[in-house]
């Protein structure tokens, strides 16, 4: 996984005192019981988490939150419906260097595995940001709980086997029971002089109402993404980080960010809603591209961290998910 052994022999928790810009707590689920693990996208996570949290947690039966009484008690609304009086009173006693969207982009990110071995074993990686990370224990019980009830229309069942939390502070992946979670700002390592940022699932960016094609993406637009996502979880979930502070300095690093695309492509993807009974096209850019200049640096911390928070439309159920890797130059 990204950032674990770093290419250049630096690591996270040694290479200096930079802090990057968004507390999260990084964990892995441990399943077996599935081989192909192409059918489990993060798409159908999401949809089954809900339900199952729903199903957790709600006491009143109401079909919806909106007049529920305990809505702002309540941990489904908090971590799957979040709605945006989370952060309007937030915004409007800071200068955020962006208008607030319609949408609030919510707290975790599930991204499937996609390195699997045929072997029968399945990983899910969760990353919970700020305040959710204290919902470890209830997340955690949720996508267990889907898991045991089965995925997706051939409903594969998986048996929880461990869950392992990332030690940023001693590099290493220790086993855990999420039942005291809390986010921490992630230890940042040198910036090397290049990197190559490799896009490993589909990048989804709207610009004028249409998907960003691949041959248009710019070092503007995914910059510009990646500061607005951190900022607005950073406005939702951890009003104390310096993450709007630091906003307008890493935008205005964009323009000195020298930025190389290599072998960029539109990949197709779907997957099935049973809600909406039909395919729901999930396509976006894959591919490479060579980051350097003066940018790099200032907004290394930013791009350290989208590791494992993503990037674009679709982020929460696994898409925009891109790993770094240094260039020997």
């Amino acid at each position: 996984m990204a950032g674990q052994d770093w290419p250049d022999g630096s690591s996270a928790a040694a290479a200096d005192s930079t802090r990057a810009p968004l507390p999260i707590a990084r964990y892995r689920l441990r399943f077996i019981g599935c081989s192909r693990n192409d059918d489990l996208t993060g798409s159908l996570w999401r949809s089954a988490f809900g339900k199952a949290l729903r199903e957790s947690v709600c006491i009143t039966g109401l079909p919806t939150c909106t007049a529920c009484l305990l809505r702002g008690e309540c941990p489904y609304p908090a971590l799957f419906e979040p709605y945006r009086t989370l952060f309007e009173s937030y915004a409007g006693a800071h200068a955020l260097p962006f208008h607030l969207p319609e949408d609030v982009p919510r707290p975790y990110i599930l991204a499937p595995d996609d390195d699997a071995d045929g072997s029968g074993e399945y990983t899910l990686a969760l990353t919970l940001v700020g305040e959710a990370a204290r919902r470890a224990g209830i997340v955690r019980f949720a996508l267990e709980r889907a898991a045991a009830a089965g995925l997706g229309r051939q409903r594969w069942t998986l048996t929880p086997r461990a869950i392992e939390r990332w030690c940023d502070e001693r590099g290493v992946w220790a086993t855990t029971d999420a039942q005291d979670g809390s986010a921490t700002l992630p230890a940042v390592p040198l910036a090397p002089r290049v990197v190559r940022l490799v896009l490993k699932t589909p990048l989804r960016l709207r610009v004028q109402g249409g998907n960003l094609q691949p041959w248009d993406l710019s070092a503007e637009h995914f910059g510009k993404a990646l500061v607005l996502r951190l900022s607005l979880l950073a406005a939702c979930y951890a009003p104390q980080s310096a993450a709007n502070a630091a906003a307008a300095m890493a935008l205005a690093a964009l323009p000195a960010l020298d930025w190389r695309p290599r072998q960029l492509e539109w990949q197709e993807a779907s997957s099935y809603s049973a809600r909406q009974q039909q395919e729901i096209p999930l396509g976006g850019i894959r591919g490479e591209i060579l980051l350097g200049g003066s940018g790099l640096r200032r907004l290394w911390p930013w791009l350290w961290i989208g590791q494992w928070v993503h990037v674009g439309k679709m982020a929460d159920r696994g898409h925009g998910r891109y790993e770094l890797l240094a260039m020997d130059c």
